[in-house]
């Protein structure tokens, strides 16, 4: 969403969307600590919005190796902001909890808990958004733009 909207949008509206992108992401999950997917999901957006800004001139396609580069970024960022808040926010129940997925044991404490989203989360999410994400950009930006909702020559 960032990649197509945030070249033709101010700050004032990305922060907008970007705090709607974490309360439904917060709605969605199933998390120890639901609100802490407002802050990470919503400055990974914010990211992502600021790389296209930065990187990107106005009009043109973000090119596969941007798409991949802040998908990159912003996933990882917000798994930072994210464990964070959902450490810090959560009962001392779940802190002392020993972690383990895919039949590695990560133990207990932060850094656990860290590395047991990290593989269980962030990898796969980078895994399926590099093979989804310059499909879904390259099937909806041309539409988009046929439609005027966006700013650019068609691919």
């Amino acid at each position: 969403m960032a990649l197509l909207l945030a070249p033709g949008l101010n700050w004032r509206q990305l922060v907008g969307i970007g705090l709607g992108v974490g309360i439904l992401t917060m709605l969605a999950t199933s998390s120890p600590v639901p609100w802490a997917n407002i802050p990470a999901q919503g400055i990974a957006f914010l990211i992502s919005a600021w790389m296209v800004k930065q990187f990107t001139n106005a009009g043109e396609a973000v090119s596969l190796r941007m798409q991949e580069l802040i998908l990159s970024v912003s996933t990882n960022v917000g798994w930072v902001v994210f464990a964070l808040f959902t450490w810090f926010g959560a009962t001392v129940g779940f802190r002392g909890t020993a972690f383990a997925r895919y039949g590695i044991e990560f133990g207990g404490g932060f850094i656990a808990w860290f590395l047991f989203g990290f593989f269980g989360v962030v990898v796969p999410t980078w895994i399926f958004g590099l093979i989804v994400l310059p499909i879904l950009y390259r099937a909806v930006r041309p539409a988009l733009i046929r439609q005027g909702m966006i700013a650019g020559a068609a691919d």
